[in-house]
């Protein structure tokens, strides 16, 4: 018990708190690993190390003081972080404290402050899981849904777009919200945004239940900015997104 506080390798810290874990038999063993892993929980900001701790305490019978405690001090820390990992982290660790509808508002929050400002794929795909994972009513996914619908129109033309989009599907958009999707994609897309670009904003629309005239306003954007392009592998990459739109034979030619 001694060697947990000072330990911040997150491997070693693990195999000490199973270490712990599988030596506390009895009820007063639980409680006195209980108090050491909250004192280090309390007493350090290290996301490293979060999920191990909190996923050693709640097998030592926590109270429901116990939880409240780490999770005042989990949303404290996330409130405050900048790293999109670091964040996740934080996430995984408060899902095992059986959060209340107000801890995951504040988790959300937290979470989608950072997504909004993410440039990189695999953390801004790594946030939007987390504030999915945090959506757990009909409500939540509304305001979810609504906040995703005004971020993608801030941002239509960029790499987050598919992912973007594949999360707003998950949280099971209306009618409504489709469309309002489909045209932040569709406008952008005569804009000539490059062969990339194009790509993705096909990949989002896809996903989206597109109409016959949606596909046929992203066919002819596709084809005007293959006349672009004398490099054949910049105009495979657009004929990869046409065949994604049902092209008529006239498209084809």
């Amino acid at each position: 018990l001694r060697v947990v506080p000072r330990q911040s390798d997150g491997r070693v810290f693990k195999g000490l708190v199973d270490g712990v874990i599988q030596l506390a038999t009895t009820a007063e063993d639980k409680r006195r690993a209980r108090d050491l892993l909250l004192r280090v929980q309390l007493s350090r900001t290290s996301r490293e190390i979060s999920h191990e701790l909190v996923g050693g305490l709640v097998l030592l019978d926590p109270t429901a003081e116990d939880k409240r405690g780490v999770l005042d001090a989990l949303l404290g820390v996330l409130a405050m972080e900048t790293s999109a990992g670091s964040a996740q982290k934080l996430v995984d660790a408060l899902a095992l404290l059986d959060p209340t509808a107000e801890d995951k508002r504040r988790g959300r929050e937290a979470l989608l402050r950072l997504l909004a400002v993410e440039t990189e794929v695999s953390a801004f795909k790594g946030l939007l899981g987390g504030v999915i994972q945090l959506a757990t009513t009909a409500g939540d996914k509304r305001r979810v849904c609504d906040v995703l619908l005004r971020l993608q129109a801030s941002r239509s033309i960029g790499w987050m777009t598919q992912e973007l989009v594949g999360g707003l599907v998950a949280l099971g958009p209306t009618a409504q919200d489709k469309r309002r999707a489909r045209e932040a994609l569709l406008e952008p897309m005569t804009d000539h945004t490059g062969d990339w670009t194009a790509l993705n904003l096909v990949g989002g629309l896809v996903l989206l239940d597109p109409t016959a005239e949606d596909k046929r306003r992203a066919r002819e954007a596709l084809l005007e900015q293959m006349a672009d392009y004398a490099n054949g592998w910049r105009a495979s990459q657009l004929v990869d997104g046409l065949v994604l739109l049902d092209p008529t034979a006239q498209d084809k030619r």
